[in-house]
């Protein structure tokens, strides 16, 4: 440390002693006698000396002490003599915050006070009894120094103490016990303060790592102060002289001026175009460069370079720009003091660059200045050739319609003529189709007719049998059989002399108004006996409300029939038969329920057919010849009404059949 002394600590004693601290941790005492600067007496002997990093202030608390702010080793004590050199806070005591105290810089209080800056925060000491009180800074706090970390303090004409650390800047007032806290976010050049000194022009200058700040106190405004050559100021470089010039240091040196001669640069800069680029290759005009107001460039000229100045020279260097190009960003972008800006593959269209800049204070010039530049498409994108495009296109569109009209045309002309020919051939067919099925119904009346001749002559021979006494047992039963094979083969005469007159088309409904609950009422009457005939009973859910229907009473009645004599065939024996009717808005609901053998899904598919045979059997012998339920459905459908089945395999069947009132 003796041979290259890097000094950080330079204190003048009350007794006019020059005393010198190194960044090695030395102590140095200037002898006038010798002329000279020698190690501090018996500074070596003491094992103390070999714990100290760096001394970083030299502060005299009373005569013949000398305090160092260290690195390291908190604030140490040196009797200048007899060169004593001690902690100044002992060991042995229970708060040890002083002894691995990094001390950066002490400010004056009172007699027996001092403020010491350091990494831990700000300390103000009693130097008499020891005894000191922290602020540090804490993130949930509300009133705290702005960080830990202290460089530098001074205190001001108010007695407020402004305290510089690595986080920026607070302001203490110790009567109120409050801070104020201030960055970059603020206005600060950084957030790292290194010095701070008392102008004679009334304002605080700081130092920091980007220059200076020249602060008003009264008003709390900044202005940042930019050192040309030398702006990057350092820690503990800095001092006023006694002229009130201020001297601070920097990476590169001393810079001294007088606060009072630095001038506010009030000349906003005028920015220029000094040359453009086109595909990289400069380009020339047939105006000056800076007098261009507008450019205009083909499709495949869209790689612009654009080189511009602005027109202000005082510490140039600190000029900013701001640009924008409308058209294709239309916000300002920072551009920093970079001279030439580069835009690649610019779409044809029109764009406004705007280009201002600021002065080395940082005022701005309002006053854009601006360039259009107009890139036109290629011939293919042009207006005119997309009009042509759409007009080609909607051409070849409409021929493309129109063809296509045509043929359907032309093939609705054919299909009309072949409808119309298949339509004459239906119709013919449909006339035949009329009159066979007309002379089959006429047929099937002429065979019900005649057959029903011989049957009653048949069933006549049989009663004159029966009035015959002399008949035994057997020939009893035997003219019994013949009677009901009359009866039956009536029943069929009947039904089909039925379903050929329902299905002609001359055959007219002949509606009429009556109430359906007093139409069960007389119709139940003729089933009693068959009911009894097999212990079966008739249970009835009818509605309460109006069952006022308008339809064909007979045709209602055979359908009745042939649901209930179905019921009565396919129920066993003591079973239930129920007959529900409901009115359903516009309909009447009518269903017959069996708790019979059920049907099969393949019977409910034949059951209204003719003639069908199904698996299902009548549970007492009795006969059917198939036409029970193909009667009923040809009825229903006659009335516009409808019928579905609804059946389980050994749970019986229901027939529901819907007619309109």
């Amino acid at each position: 440390d003796a041979k290259k002394p890097k000094i950080r600590a330079i204190y003048r004693s009350k007794s006019n002693d020059l005393w010198v601290g190194t960044q090695g941790g030395a102590l140095y005492h200037y002898n006038q006698k010798q002329d000279r600067f020698m190690i501090a007496k018996d500074f070596l002997n003491n094992p103390l000396a070999n714990k100290i990093r760096h001394i970083e202030i030299l502060y005299e608390p009373r005569d013949g002490t000398l305090w160092l702010g260290t690195i390291g080793t908190g604030i140490l004590s040196y009797n200048t003599i007899t060169g004593e050199f001690k902690t100044v806070y002992p060991k042995n005591k229970t708060n040890n915050t002083l002894l691995n105290l990094y001390v950066n810089c002490v400010l004056k209080h009172s007699e027996s006070e001092v403020w010491i800056g350091s990494n831990r925060g700000l300390i103000l000491l009693n130097t008499s009894t020891l005894k000191f009180k922290l602020w540090d800074y804490n993130e949930d706090c509300d009133n705290c120094i702005i960080g830990n970390k202290i460089r530098s303090l001074f205190r001001d004409s108010d007695n407020k103490i402004w305290i510089g650390t690595r986080s920026g800047l607070s302001i203490f007032d110790p009567k109120l016990v409050k801070f104020e806290n201030y960055g970059i976010n603020d206005g600060l050049p950084s957030d790292i303060i290194y010095g701070i000194l008392q102008g004679i022009d009334d304002n605080i200058w700081i130092t920091t790592p980007n220059g200076m700040s020249r602060i008003n106190p009264v008003n709390m405004q900044f202005k940042n102060i930019t050192i040309p050559g030398n702006n990057i100021l350092d820690m503990g470089g800095h001092s006023q002289g006694l002229d009130g010039t201020l001297l601070v240091g920097g990476t590169t040196g001393f810079t001294i001026f007088n606060p009072k001669d630095i001038k506010t640069n009030t000349n906003p800069p005028e920015v220029v175009f000094t040359d453009i680029k086109i595909n990289n290759q400069s380009t020339s005009f047939d105006k000056n460069i800076s007098e261009l107001k507008e450019i205009n460039l083909r499709y495949n000229q869209n790689n612009l370079t654009f080189e511009f100045s602005a027109l202000e020279f005082t510490n140039s260097k600190m000029n900013k720009y701001q640009y924008k190009l409308e058209g294709f960003n239309d916000k300002w972008m920072e551009y920093g003091s970079k001279h030439d800006l580069t835009f690649t593959n610019l779409d044809p269209k029109k764009y406004v660059l705007k280009i201002k800049a600021s002065n080395n204070e940082g005022l701005w010039n309002e006053k854009e200045t601006s360039l259009i530049i107009k890139i036109k498409p290629p011939w293919w994108k042009t207006l005119w050739f997309k009009i042509l495009s759409a007009l080609i296109i909607i051409g070849s569109l409409f021929t493309f319609i129109y063809l296509q009209i045509t043929k359907l045309k032309r093939t609705e002309a054919k299909l009309k003529k072949e409808v119309s020919k298949q339509t004459k051939e239906l119709l013919e067919n449909n006339k035949e189709l009329k009159t066979l099925h007309k002379e089959k119904d006429g047929i099937l009346g002429i065979i019900a007719h005649d057959l029903r001749g011989p049957l009653n002559n048949i069933y006549g021979l049989s009663q004159l049998l029966e009035d015959n006494g002399n008949l035994d047992e057997e020939q009893k039963t035997y003219i019994k059989y013949i009677n009901e094979s009359v009866d039956s083969g009536n029943s069929l005469i009947t039904d089909l002399l039925l379903m050929s007159n329902v299905n002609l088309s001359e055959k007219r409904i002949e509606p009429e108004d009556f109430n359906l609950s007093e139409f069960i009422e007389e119709w139940k009457k003729g089933y009693l006996t068959r009911l009894d005939k097999k212990d079966q009973k008739l249970r009835k859910y009818i509605d309460n409300e109006s069952l006022i229907i308008t339809t064909d009473k007979k045709f209602v009645t055979r359908i009745f029939d042939n649901l209930m004599t179905n019921a009565i065939k396919f129920s066993n024996k003591g079973s239930d038969i129920d007959l529900i009717v409901k009115s359903n808005n516009d309909r009447i609901v009518i269903t017959f329920k069996d708790y019979g053998p059920g049907m099969s899904e393949t019977d409910k598919k034949m059951a209204f057919g003719m003639f069908q045979k199904l698996t299902a059997q009548p549970t007492d012998g009795e006969s059917s010849h198939g036409l029970g339920l193909a009667i009923v459905k040809t009825i229903v459908e006659k009335l516009e009404g409808t019928i579905i089945i609804e059946s389980v395999l050994g749970q019986g069947t229901q027939f529901i059949v819907h007619l309109p009132k």
